[in-house]
C-alpha cells in the first residue's frame, strides 16, 4: 500500500485535513475525558459491578493524537477519512472489492470514535481476519453508533440524541470466538453514559448493546434482563463475565481459613507431652545396656589374666623331674 502511488496521494490528502480539522478538538475532547468524565463518573456504576457490568471507565483511555498516521490500515481509514475513496479500497482488497459490495459501504460517521489506542489495535486486529468478518465487524461497528442512540432516547424518555465526532469512546475490547467485546462510554446533552457490546463476526444482526441510560441512575428490572443476555452471549462466545461475586467473596473463604489453621496449633501443643513422655523411656534404657555391659567386660579381662597362669603347671613338673 505504502509503494502504491496513487494510494500515498489520497492518504496524505485525507492526513493533511484530519491534522488541521479534527487533531486539536481530539486534543480538547480528552482534556474534558481525563479533568471531568473520569473522576465524575469512574465510581459511578459500582453498583453495576456485581451483575457483570464494569463499563467504559473502569478501564483507562489512552488517546492516539495522530491517528493519520495509521490511515494506511483499511478499518482506520474507514474510521476516521473525512470522506470515501474507491482508489484506496479497491487497492487494498483488490478483486473482493468488487465481489463483495458491502466493501464499497463508506461509513457514515467517520470520526464518531474518539480515537484510541485501544480502537486502534481492535482495527489493526480486524484487518487481518477474513473479508467477511471484516464485513461483519463494519455492519456491527456502524450499528453501534445507531443502537447506542436510540438506547439513549429510550432511556432518556424521548430526549433528543445525535453523536457526532468523538462522541464515542472504547476503552476496552477482547477477542472471543467470532466475535467482539466492546466497552466505553458515550458524550450526549452534556453527560456521560457507559456502554458494552457485543458483535458477532459472523451475522451483525445478532450483536448485541447495552447501556444503562436513565436521569436518576437507578438499576430496573429490564436493564438488569438486557444485561444478562448480553453476558450469557459473551460466555457461549467464550469470554468471561467477571462480577463482584467473584472478588467478595474470595476474601470470606481466606479469612475464615485462618482460623482453622490457628486451631490447628493446639492440637499439636497436645501431641509434645506425647513425646515428652517417651524420652524417659528411651533415657532408661541405656543405663541398662551401658551400665550392665561394662561389668561383663570388666570382670572377663581377669579371667583371661588368671587362665594363662601357666607357671603353676610348669614349675610342678619340674620339681618332679628333679626329684627323681
Amino acid at each position: 500500500m505504502r509503494t502504491n502511488v496513487r494510494v500515498t496521494r489520497v492518504v496524505e490528502r485525507h492526513t493533511t485535513v484530519y491534522r488541521a480539522q479534527y487533531r486539536p478538538v481530539v486534543q480538547n475532547r480528552y482534556t474534558e475525558v481525563s479533568r471531568t468524565y473520569y473522576p465524575r463518573y469512574h465510581d459511578a456504576y459500582r453498583p453495576w459491578y456485581h451483575y457483570g457490568f464494569r463499563g467504559g471507565f473502569y478501564y483507562p483511555v489512552t488517546p492516539v493524537y495522530e491517528i493519520q498516521e495509521s490511515f494506511y490500515n483499511p478499518i482506520v481509514f474507514w474510521l476516521y477519512a473525512d470522506s470515501y475513496d474507491e482508489t484506496y479500497y479497491s487497492t487494498w482488497y483488490g478483486s473482493s472489492f468488487y465481489q463483495y459490495r458491502e466493501l464499497q459501504t463508506p461509513f457514515q460517521r467517520p470520526g464518531v470514535f474518539f480515537p484510541t489506542e485501544t480502537l486502534r489495535e481492535l482495527a489493526f486486529g480486524v484487518s487481518a481476519l477474513s473479508i467477511g468478518q471484516q464485513i461483519a465487524f463494519r455492519a456491527g461497528i456502524a450499528g453501534l453508533a445507531d443502537k447506542l442512540e436510540w438506547k439513549l432516547r429510550e432511556g432518556l424518555f424521548g430526549a433528543s440524541v445525535y453523536l457526532g465526532r468523538n462522541d464515542i469512546v472504547v476503552s476496552h475490547y477482547e477477542m472471543l470466538n467470532d466475535a467482539i467485546v466492546l466497552e466505553g462510554f458515550v458524550t450526549t446533552n452534556a453527560r456521560q453514559f457507559a456502554f458494552k457490546a457485543l458483535l458477532d463476526l459472523n451475522d451483525s444482526n445478532r450483536n448485541l448493546v447495552f447501556v444503562p441510560a436513565s436521569y436518576d441512575g437507578t438499576i430496573t428490572e429490564q436493564q438488569l434482563l438486557d444485561l444478562r443476555e448480553l453476558n450469557e452471549r459473551i460466555v457461549y462466545y467464550g469470554g468471561f463475565v467477571e462480577t463482584d461475586d467473584d472478588v467478595v467473596t474470595q476474601p470470606p473463604v481466606i479469612v475464615t481459613e485462618p482460623p482453622v489453621v490457628v486451631t490447628q496449633p493446639p492440637v499439636i501443643v497436645t501431641e509434645p507431652p506425647v513425646i515428652v513422655t517417651q524420652p524417659p523411656v528411651v533415657i532408661t534404657e541405656p543405663p541398662v545396656v551401658v551400665v550392665t555391659q561394662p561389668p561383663v567386660v570388666i570382670t572377663q579381662p581377669p579371667v583371661v589374666v588368671v587362665r594363662p597362669q601357666p607357671p603353676v603347671v610348669v614349675v610342678t613338673p619340674r620339681r618332679g623331674r628333679r626329684g627323681d
